[in-house]
């Protein structure tokens, strides 16, 4: 006889939901109406495959975020990331709510300057700004993230040649037990890079050192790992007020909060084992709170939240 080739054993995950007469349901249940809207009355208008999003959800998801947090913490500022979805009438709904704009590109600096987003609470993030896109943002009285140490010295001569002195904040990644680390982007804190930076920005007197950011990864499913970047980030604003007498005004915790989607072909639904936002909200603000700041310079927490507040409001 022969023998048969082995196929190894795989495993197929089953989504439970409520009991029925035949057991567990092993599928989504098909939604028939979105916002007391009939999913077939909008196939009939706009045609199919559509792409359909809850102006509503995404309102109570930024509110509960933002309560969130607030009640944690005395001194909050949203940004919306426009990379995670730039549709200007998706922007607005998060301007409309308090929600500054938080960019990586001069595509969506403009846009957001359009969409009536004042330069000033307007967030230049990314490693690939031009001097054009410096001067924009130096001009408009954008904060500034330096990425690289490139990028800082050009701030400088730049800030030399239109007698200015930019709002800047350096971005800063390090080890917070999450591997692999997240560590493609800014200054480490580890090797000593964001002090490297920290006094060079300080020993010139060319920028205005205003703000720390960190970014450590996305779709982030340990909320402790919140908790050790404020540890860090506070250490280095107690650093700066101990050795330049300078307070900090704000630490940016970036995103990555996990959305409750599948799209990590994850074994349980989004909503059974993704964290819940005031676990992210409990240890960055507990550890912002205990990290030693005097009351009167304790520094806004900015947050650029995107995924975790938009994607339970697609449907598709």
């Amino acid at each position: 006889m022969e023998k048969k080739q082995y196929e190894r054993p795989i495993i197929k995950s089953l989504n439970a939901g409520l009991m029925n007469k035949f057991g567990t349901r092993t599928e989504y249940a098909p939604m028939t109406h979105i916002d007391n809207v009939a999913v077939k009355d909008l196939i009939r208008e706009f045609g199919s495959p559509l792409f359909v999003l809850s102006e509503r959800k995404i309102r109570d998801n930024f509110k509960t975020a933002k309560r969130i947090f607030e009640t944690r913490y005395p001194k909050v500022q949203f940004a919306w990331s426009y990379k995670t979805n730039y549709i200007n009438a998706i922007c607005n709904i998060f301007h409309q709510e308090g929600s500054w704009a938080e960019v990586v590109s001069r595509f969506e600096y403009e846009k957001a300057l359009k969409n009536g987003v004042p330069g000033k609470k307007i967030l230049f993030n990314g490693p690939d700004k031009t001097d054009d896109d410096l001067r924009t943002a130096i001009k408009n009285d954008s904060p500034i993230h330096i990425d690289h140490l490139d990028e800082l010295y050009r701030l400088i001569e730049l800030a030399t040649e239109l007698k200015v002195k930019p709002r800047v904040a350096i971005r800063v990644n390090m080890d917070t037990g999450v591997y692999p680390m997240w560590d493609r982007f800014g200054f480490n804190y580890e090797n000593g890079q964001a002090w490297d930076a920290i006094n060079k920005i300080m020993a010139t007197d060319k920028l205005n050192l205003i703000g720390l950011h960190c970014h450590i990864g996305t779709y982030m499913l340990v909320p402790s790992a919140y908790g050790v970047a404020a540890n860090k980030m506070a250490d280095l604003a107690l650093g700066v007020k101990k050795r330049y007498n300078k307070a900090i005004s704000y630490i940016d915790m970036g995103g990555g909060f996990a959305s409750k989607n599948t799209l990590k072909g994850s074994l349980q639904l989004g909503v059974d084992y993704v964290p819940e936002i005031n676990q992210y909200a409990e240890a960055i603000c507990s550890t912002l709170l205990n990290a030693g700041f005097e009351k009167d310079e304790l520094p806004y927490l900015y947050l650029e939240t995107g995924r975790a507040l938009i994607d339970d409001a697609g449907f598709y």
